[in-house]
């Protein structure tokens, strides 16, 4: 994984908000009111994407291996304006005037696959149609694109399109697209997570979760290593997730949770915590595991301690 813009530049606005259904637009009113009035009803039921400030002409990347299959203009999308097949689900549900110059890729290691999307682009001339990309390779340059003539704030709108088939809202979903930020790589705000820990401490977690990915036994288990990439795509995951998943902390009643900081999670660095967190890192090398097998991987390499954490393995797309 790797994230779509430098980490200098942080998330401005979020996957699910700014929701424009039902708001009224003014161009003297709220930051919501004032975009209602420019672009219309253009977000319904919230931001189908992350949008992330940045200058012109900053280099964008692919969070994903994969092949591109759209890379040019808005304007020259597939399909009419039809909600089905002949319409919106021909260009990846994406409106034929707003996203400027955009690129497409397509993940076949899902599957379905996934469709990692690239709007506003300055140009991507790096990786035209057919390109086969790897995570972190650049394929354009940020910009302020709408369409041919109107532009927008300078800024790159990244996508992740997990649904391809029925576009569907509801459960994480909007308009097919999940929230992207699990897909980035270590951002500015988590940098450095497993990096910044000593190597006696880094080596528990890694040792830990090889023991619980071992346990599952699972045909796809892979142990954990000390090859920088695979360190880098499992320090993300477990970041994302050890955030937004609340993880009891054995026997001091503290709580990892959404707003635990980087910093106090570090701090935390006793055994037990590092057991926690070399399960959520095992969960991210086995995405087909089930809490039940998790849970029995945990207990067989702690032995006689205690299980007392719940992981959530449906918590990332």
């Amino acid at each position: 994984m790797a994230r779509p813009i430098d980490p200098a530049y942080p998330v401005n606005q979020s996957f699910g908000g700014y929701a424009t259904r039902g708001v009224v637009g003014r161009l003297n009113g709220t930051e919501l009111e004032y975009l209602v009035a420019l672009y219309g009803d253009y977000q319904a039921y919230g931001h189908a994407g992350a949008d992330i400030a940045c200058p012109i002409g900053t280099p964008v990347y692919a969070m994903l291996d994969g092949e591109v299959v759209y890379a040019g203009w808005g304007e020259d999308l597939p399909g009419n304006e039809s909600w089905g097949p002949a319409g919106y689900f021909q260009r990846w549900g994406l409106y034929k005037n707003f996203p400027g110059i955009v690129t497409v890729i397509k993940h076949p290691q899902f599957s379905p696959p996934r469709y990692s999307i690239y709007g506003h682009q300055s140009s991507n001339d790096e990786a035209p149609v057919g390109t086969q990309v790897s995570a972190g390779q650049v394929i354009g340059k940020s910009g302020n694109t709408k369409t041919r003539t109107e532009y927008v704030g300078p800024h790159l709108h990244v996508a992740m399109l997990t649904d391809p088939v029925n576009y569907s809202t509801g459960n994480g979903l909007i308009f097919g697209c999940a929230d992207p930020v699990p897909y980035f790589s270590i951002g500015s705000q988590i940098e450095g997570f497993l990096m910044a820990l000593n190597d006696k401490q880094q080596a528990i977690v890694l040792a830990a979760a090889e023991r619980i990915v071992n346990a599952l036994d699972r045909p796809h288990a892979k142990a954990l290593t000390t090859d920088d990439d695979h360190l880098n795509a499992v320090a993300s995951r477990v970041t994302d997730w050890v955030l937004n998943t609340p993880i009891p902390r054995y026997g001091k009643g503290a709580e990892l949770g959404p707003n635990t900081s980087v910093g106090a999670m570090v701090s935390w660095h006793d055994s037990s915590t590092l057991d926690v967190i070399a399960t959520v890192a095992a969960t991210a090398a086995n995405d087909g595991a089930t809490v039940e097998e998790i849970k029995a991987a945990v207990a067989e390499s702690m032995r006689d301690n205690v299980v007392k954490v719940d992981v959530n393995v449906q918590s990332a797309e």
